[in-house]
């Protein structure tokens, strides 16, 4: 496993900012457009739209779990399109980035600690998270192999468009800063990654599960601030993981459900442009 902050706490859809329409009015199938919502502004089908991402996402592990919150400062790239043939919104997360990441409860950073246990040494240590593999039982601590996160919108309630993340896989350890990894349970072995203190957290999303990630899109009147397009996960109800990871003793592994809270805002990479979205 090589080292790089590449995230999945937060789950970021940049397949997904869209509009508020009446509770009255029916479904609709959403697509996306640039700085407005006419006709004209419609993107093309099968053009695809780089898009940039950045906000606070906050995951909190639900009982039996003692992991607390994380809560991390994400950028993400990847694009929109509206598909060829009519169908709803759709699109990509290819790369997520993360930083200033900390769990309080279960890993503090800068928390000082004796490791190797036992050997009178002490160290620091801080929160790691970054997206995962597949979920074979095998490749899921291989570092972004899960990338691209496939994603989509849709209208189930009218007036509430939002945008569904697939195929999530991210991870969640509590590492000891510029060390060399050591071997099994911990990591792979190789040397090139930061050792970890504890047992790595594997949070996914299961849609037979009910575990989505779903936030409510928010259109935008311009580029920056509160005005900028967005992917609302609040409030409660537009998402969440499931993880495994310790449970009472380092050698125990539990199941947990983890709601993810925050927003992040969205707009395109090289127009810098406002992406919006609207049901027809």
């Amino acid at each position: 496993m090589r080292r790089l902050r590449l995230v999945g706490l937060a789950i970021v859809v940049l397949c997904a900012t869209g509009a508020t329409f009446a509770a009255s009015a029916p479904a609709l199938t959403p697509h996306y457009y640039l700085n407005g919502t006419s006709e004209a502004a419609k993107i093309p089908e099968g053009v695809p739209i780089p898009t940039l991402a950045w906000g606070n996402l906050t995951l909190t592990a639900e009982a039996p779990s003692k992991e607390g919150t994380t809560s991390c400062e994400n950028s993400a790239g990847g694009f929109a399109e509206n598909p060829t043939g009519g169908g709803a919104g759709s699109g990509a997360t290819k790369l997520f980035l993360s930083w200033s990441c900390n769990k309080p409860t279960s890993c503090p950073n800068g928390a000082e600690i004796e490791f190797p246990p036992g050997s009178g040494k002490k160290t620091t240590i801080e929160t790691d998270i970054f997206p995962g593999g597949e979920l074979d039982g095998v490749h899921e601590h291989v570092l972004g192999e899960s990338l691209p996160w496939p994603g989509k919108l849709s209208e189930a309630v009218a007036g509430k468009i939002r945008g569904e993340t697939e195929k999530v896989v991210e991870i969640l350890g509590c590492a000891i800063p510029k060390s060399v990894e050591g071997s099994a349970p911990f990591g792979d072995g190789d040397g090139d990654t930061p050792q970890f203190v504890k047992k790595l957290t594997v949070c996914f999303t299961n849609p037979g599960a009910g575990a989505k990630q779903e936030p409510l899109t928010e259109n935008g009147s311009q580029i920056g601030g509160t005005l900028t397009s967005k992917a609302n996960w609040t409030p409660a109800g537009s998402g969440h993981v499931l993880c495994k990871g310790e449970g009472k003793t380092s050698t125990e592994e539990i199941t947990f459900t983890g709601p993810v809270t925050g927003s992040v805002q969205v707009f395109t990479y090289e127009g810098q442009e406002i992406i919006d979205t609207k049901g027809i």
